[in-house]
C-alpha cells in the first residue's frame, strides 16, 4: 500500500526533484566548457590565434563560452523535465 501524501513528504518529493534538475543543468553547463575549451585549444577556424593576436583572447573565451554553456545546460534541464523518472509513489486520497 503507499503511503499518504503529507506536506513532508511533497517537500522531500521536491527537493529531490530540484536536485535532479540542479545536477543535469550543471552537468550540461560543464558540457559547454569543454567545448568552448575545445574550440580554443584546437585552434578550430583559426578562432584562438585571431582573438590572440588582437588581445582579446579572454573576452573571446568569455563570449562564446558563456552563452553555450548556458545554453547546453537550459537544454539539459528541459530534458530533464520531459525525462524525469517519476513514479507514482502516493495514493490518491
Amino acid at each position: 500500500m503507499k503511503p499518504k501524501l503529507t506536506p513532508e513528504e511533497a517537500r522531500k518529493d521536491h527537493r529531490a526533484m530540484l536536485r535532479f534538475m540542479a545536477l543535469n543543468g550543471l552537468l550540461g553547463m560543464a558540457v559547454g566548457v569543454i567545448i568552448t575549451g575545445a574550440l580554443f585549444w584546437f585552434d578550430i577556424a583559426g578562432l584562438a590565434s585571431h582573438a590572440g593576436r588582437g588581445g582579446l583572447l579572454f573576452k573571446a573565451i568569455f563570449l562564446i563560452g558563456m552563452p553555450l554553456s548556458m545554453l547546453l545546460g537550459a537544454v539539459s534541464i528541459g530534458t530533464a523535465l520531459m525525462m524525469m523518472p517519476y513514479e507514482k509513489k502516493y495514493r490518491d486520497d
